[in-house]
């Protein structure tokens, strides 16, 4: 699992208690993380499928159990509301999701130190540039998208990905989040000279077939 890493490369934080701990949680649940990050300073890491909050879940333990510092994009209500058990349910207004609670502030302190970058998922105008503004100034950075975007799509990339990697000149690197082999699997850069419609239709060839938590990824026009 260590040699994804390249500590001259990558935003490196070695973890003498969490790695260790993230790595054995890794284990308990039968969950590993296949492939190579390329030797890239910033990485736009574009997911799928998306189905369920377990892929964030994974995504911080595997973070961890890797020694990294990375970012990721979560909906408003990670940061301020204690999630429910129950399914998400079309027509739901996922900023809303979850329970408000007395200590939400410490909780968004918490997922801010840990990289995350708040996202309306109502009022999606804005998002890339906000995103650009938070990572412009890095030097190196690992920023971690499902494409989807909203877990109660199926097969509907969104381009936002794309647009980050072209302003803040990241490579664009595919990774699977596939339960059915209980792993996410990384795979090679997009090319940077593709346009955003061959860069979605790579990620839509991709993901297609790969089975998440609750769904499995069908893209536009491919039988299953």
């Amino acid at each position: 699992m260590q040699d994804l890493v390249h500590k001259d490369s990558h935003p490196y934080k070695k973890r003498y208690i969490l790695g260790p701990l993230a790595r054995f949680i890794l284990r308990l649940n039968n969950w590993d993380i296949k492939g190579s990050l390329p030797k890239s300073n910033k990485i736009v890491l574009a997911s799928g499928p998306h189905s369920s909050l377990a892929d964030s879940w994974y995504f911080f333990i595997s973070t961890f159990a890797l020694d990294l510092r990375t970012n990721f994009l979560g909906s408003i209500n990670m940061f301020t509301r204690i999630s429910l058990p129950s399914s998400t349910k079309e027509g739901m207004n996922l900023d809303n999701y979850g329970i408000r609670h007395p200590f939400w502030w410490i909780q968004r302190y918490i997922i801010n130190r840990l990289g995350g970058i708040p996202v309306w998922r109502e009022k999606a105008k804005g998002t890339t540039q906000q995103i650009v503004e938070r990572l412009k100034n890095k030097n190196r950075f690992i920023l971690y998208i499902t494409v989807e975007g909203n877990p109660l799509t199926n097969g509907d990339i969104k381009t936002g990905y794309y647009f980050v990697a072209q302003e803040l000149n990241a490579t664009v690197v595919p990774m699977k989040i596939d339960f059915g082999n209980r792993r996410y699997e990384i795979l090679e850069p997009l090319s940077s000279n593709l346009s955003v419609e061959e860069s979605k239709k790579k990620l839509e060839e991709t993901f297609h077939n790969v089975k998440g938590k609750k769904k499995t990824f069908i893209a536009p026009g491919l039988d299953k």
